[in-house]
Order: structure tokens, then sequence, then C-alpha cells
């Protein structure tokens, strides 16, 4: 399947996951469309991980993802986008079992959402919730699982290539621990106007006027409501730059219906997301994009909440990139009591959910 057509190393050769780590940095290097073609570049970057997954197992297919971000830190996105593609090429469910058994969050998760991604293809919706459940049920709770979620949230918008609410709606039919990335996807594919940030598959979906998301929220109940609320109502409004008066109404709003935590955690996670756009993830880049985003929110309503989101969204950034936590600044402790132990919470959980991985 080397449709796009740079054979560098015949993988049938390979004796060891070094062959495969050097094939896929090398793949990176000399594919086309690098810098330029952006899908024809990541396409051609999968189909070589795919074929070390192949030769080599999940492992080694990991293994080669995790020496391509250090061979070259600049391919994160490529290597995303790669991973998603790689994913995407299996089709059974015991065999997406079998290749995301070595998941480690290399390349943000990039494998899960688009092996579960693939799913889309299962036309008969009683099989395809069967399939997101032994899926996703095999995988640890936490982390893991909530990138399982994500990965359903893009095939349920490829799948119905719906509004919002149709999409909202669908991820709350899932089990509860795989509902709240479903509808982060959701949200994506909202602000993106796409079904995935994969452009070889994206379709358009049906949106509504921003005004409305909050009568979305309103329409849907449980932890799907809630979830609603961080991302769509407060997360997706704070990214709304040219109109921030969106997301703090929005979780004047939430707040009166019980999630205005939710909301302003999300608006948090916004916050600190704007700032760190097209910076690098030095101790410097973290603090500063942290002291901006959480001015933002002793500015507004409910600002322990929202530095909160913001705190979260800093550690997630952080371990999207690295191993561990070593170096990571000590953010939270520049605040009293008890807004510095509820920013800590967020941070210890990544903390954990890095751990466990390496454990893992």
């Amino acid at each position: 399947m080397l449709g796009v057509g740079v054979i560098l190393v015949s993988l049938a050769a390979c004796g060891s996951g070094e062959t495969g780590e050097r094939a896929l940095i090398e793949a990176s290097r000399a594919c086309p469309g690098r810098g330029e073609a952006y899908v024809e570049h990541y396409t051609c970057v999968g189909e070589r991980l795919v074929e070390v997954i192949d030769a080599h197992g999940s492992e080694a297919g990991v293994a080669a993802m995790h020496a391509l971000i250090l061979d070259d830190p600049m391919a994160t996105t490529a290597c995303h986008q790669a991973a998603h593609y790689a994913g995407r090429q299996y089709t059974e469910v015991a065999e997406i079992i079998k290749v995301l058994s070595a998941e480690d969050g290399t390349c943000d998760f990039g494998l899960t959402h688009g092996a579960v991604e693939g799913l889309y293809r299962i036309e008969d919706d009683g099989e395809f919730y069967r399939a997101i459940t032994q899926v996703c049920g095999s995988m640890q709770p936490g982390v893991l699982r909530y990138n399982c979620g994500h990965g359903v949230g893009h095939a349920i918008a490829i799948r119905e290539r719906g509004s919002i609410g149709e999409l909202v709606a669908s991820c709350g039919k899932l089990e509860p621990e795989d509902q709240t990335g479903c509808i982060t996807a959701a949200a994506m594919a909202y602000t993106s106007e796409k079904a995935s940030f994969a452009e070889d598959v994206a379709v358009e979906i049906a949106s509504i006027p921003d005004k409305d998301l909050a009568d979305l929220c309103e329409s849907v109940q449980g932890e799907a409501a809630s979830t609603c609320w961080q991302q769509i109502g407060g997360m997706y409004l704070g990214s709304l730059r040219d109109f921030p008066q969106w997301g703090t109404q929005t979780c004047i709003r939430a707040a009166e219906v019980g999630y205005g935590a939710r909301c302003a955690n999300g608006y948090g996670q916004a916050l600190y997301f704007q700032q760190a756009k097209a910076t690098d993830i030095s101790e410097s880049a973290i603090e500063s994009n942290f002291e901006a985003a959480t001015k933002e929110c002793l500015d507004g309503a409910l600002n322990i909440d929202c530095i909160v989101g913001v705190s979260g969204a800093a550690a997630s950034y952080w371990s999207a990139e690295k191993d561990s936590f070593d170096g990571y600044p000590d953010l939270c402790g520049r605040f009293e009591e008890p807004v510095r132990s509820a920013c800590l919470d967020p941070e210890n959980l990544w903390r954990q959910n890095l751990e466990s991985l390496d454990r893992g």
C-alpha cells in the first residue's frame, strides 16, 4: 500500500526494531511534500509506519514514532497525522486492539485516534457501537480511555456528518468513560467544520450559529451535559478571541444551571492554548503563556476554575511532548491557598497519567 511511492528501506529484511525506527526517520526526511503538500507527506510517513507495525509489531511502531520525534521535534504534527493514517488501515476489532496494546501517547495518541476513527466504516449502528465497546473497553482507564473516546467522536462525525447537536447526542449513547473524549472531538469538528483533522478523510459537517451553542448544552443531560459546557460552551467560545464576551457570558449562563465550574475550566484551557500557539515547549514558554492566560482569568468571573483549566492545559501541553515532568516549572506556587491547591490538581493528574503510561 505504498501509493505515494518512496521506498527507502525494505522492511522484509529488517532484523530489529531499530531498523524500523531508522526507516520511519528516513521516510519523514525523504517523503515528498514535507512543508508543502502536507497530506501527501504524512500519508507517505503513515504508510511506512504501517510497514513497521506489520513487520515488527505495535511496540516497534510506537518506538519508531518516538524516535522520529527525537530526531525532529518539528515533526510532531505530521507524526500525529501519520499515526492517524496508520491506525485507520486496521479494520478488524481484534486487530485494532492488538495494534493499540502498546499505545503510550507518542505523537499525541494519533494511533488510537486513527484506529478508532476507522470504525466509521461499519455501517450497522448496533455493530458500530459494539465494536466501540470492545475496543475502548480494552484500554486502561484514564488518559488512554479518554483518547479512545476522542477517536470515537471522529468516527461518529464522519459517519453522521450531522450538526454539532446531533454529534453530541450520539456521544451521549456511549459508556460514560468515553463521552468526554467523544464530545471533545465533536467540538473540534465544529470549530474546523470538518469531521476529522486528518485531511484525507475530512468531510464537512453542518453547523449552527455560535450563539446557539449554549442552547445545545442545555438540551443534553448527565455527564454529556457537563462535558458539553466545558468543551463547547467554554473551550470553543473561549478560543474566539474577537468575541471574548461569548465565553464569559456562556459561563455565567452555565453557572445558572450548575455547570459554571466546568465551563470556566474549558474557558481557561482555551485561554492557555491561544497563548501557546506557535511557541515551543520550553520552561520559559510554559511560564509566560501560563502567566498571560491566568491574568485573563483573574480579570473575569469564576477565576479559580478558570485557573484550574489553564493549569490542566499547560500540563497536557507539556506531557504531549515530554517523557516526564522533569524540568516542569512551579506554576502554581505564585498563588495563595485555596487557589494553589486547586491549580495543582490537574497538574498532578497529568503527572499520574504520564507515570501510568510509563509503567504500562
